[in-house]
């Protein structure tokens, strides 16, 4: 039994890494149990692009809550899961747009989000707004006339919450092109813009420090966070060095309690944050296909492996079958 968090300060555990550290102990099954008050049970993927080897449940705080309060007194109290969900393979697809560059076409900006969600509701805010704020980006540049010296490619990424699969097939299949994209914006769960992010590049942070000055009236700051996450569409990119750019963004409050679950409805969706964050990724990604100087380079494979190593990720990426390294 584990909570869906975890301790403040600490590298947040994904839950499939969870299932696995409980599978290895032997564990008869998993329960999850959401840290959101509401009866609203949450859900999620168990085990990256495979099925989990034990059953695994997620229930409600109020549930959860009962279940410790009894344990003191019954010990060896039993639970009975019954469920009924089942898996079954399926053709899906990446949905790809390009705006072609000029003098640059063969550098590529790339901007994404998935659009795949959890069944429990509409997924409004994951990732529904992420795609929105896509789309919306690459209608505005269209709309303006505005022409890119670097190609433009805008992703609808299919199957990330199974194990970021549409992104993965993106990697491999450009696996040759990837020296030449300047960068890649991943809008997942995104709101509203208010500082930057540039995953596990520290020392590389003063194009966005100047872009920040610049979007000052739009309510950005030079803030950059540069630590490096996993278990969203960028995953595949940042570890093929590929440089991540996105946003340090608020969400309301509501919003980020209905993750992965039933209360995750279109009417959680913030009609001015949504605004924001098309406008901001529109201008940062046109910026970034028409810059004079690329202003990071892919990092070679000794490089992802530090950074890896610096944000502590590789038993994440040990528990998902994804560390390449032998130390």
């Amino acid at each position: 039994v584990c909570d869906t968090g975890g301790n403040r300060g600490e590298r947040g555990v994904h839950r499939s890494e969870k299932v696995k550290l409980a599978t290895d102990a032997k564990a008869a099954a998993f329960i999850m149990i959401n840290e959101a008050s509401g009866n609203i049970p949450q859900t999620g993927t168990c085990s990256f692009g495979t099925i989990a080897k034990i059953p695994a449940l997620g229930v409600t705080k109020e549930h959860g809550e009962w279940l410790r309060r009894m344990l003191p007194d019954y010990p060896d109290m039993e639970v009975e899961i019954k469920l009924t969900n089942k898996s079954k393979r399926s053709t899906v697809r990446n949905v790809v747009a390009e705006i072609p560059g000029t003098d640059l076409a063969h550098e590529v900006m790339i901007v994404g989000g998935h659009y795949d969600s959890w069944d429990l509701a509409q997924g409004a805010i994951d990732n529904g707004t992420g795609s929105a704020a896509t789309m919306e980006a690459a209608r505005v540049i269209v709309a303006l006339g505005l022409q890119p010296r670097r190609t433009m490619r805008f992703i609808l990424f299919a199957a990330e919450e199974v194990g970021l699969c549409g992104s993965a097939y993106h990697v491999k299949k450009h696996a040759k092109e990837l020296d030449n994209v300047v960068g890649m914006i991943n809008l997942d769960m995104s709101g509203d813009p208010f500082a930057w992010y540039l995953a596990g590049r520290p020392k590389e942070t003063a194009y966005l420090q100047k872009m920040g000055k610049l979007l000052a009236p739009f309510g950005m700051t030079t803030s950059v966070h540069t630590g490096a996450g996993l278990h969203s569409d960028h995953q595949p990119f940042m570890m093929q060095g590929v440089p991540i750019v996105g946003f340090q963004a608020t969400l309301e409050n509501e919003q980020g309690r209905y993750y992965h679950s039933a209360g995750d409805s279109f009417d959680k969706v913030s009609a001015r944050y949504l605004a924001n964050l098309s406008a901001a990724t529109a201008i940062v990604s046109f910026a970034l296909a028409n810059v004079a100087k690329r202003p990071w380079a892919r990092m070679v494979d000794a490089a992802v492996h530090k950074m890896a190593l610096d944000n502590n990720l590789k038993d994440a990426l040990i528990a998902e079958g994804e560390w390449r390294w032998k130390k």
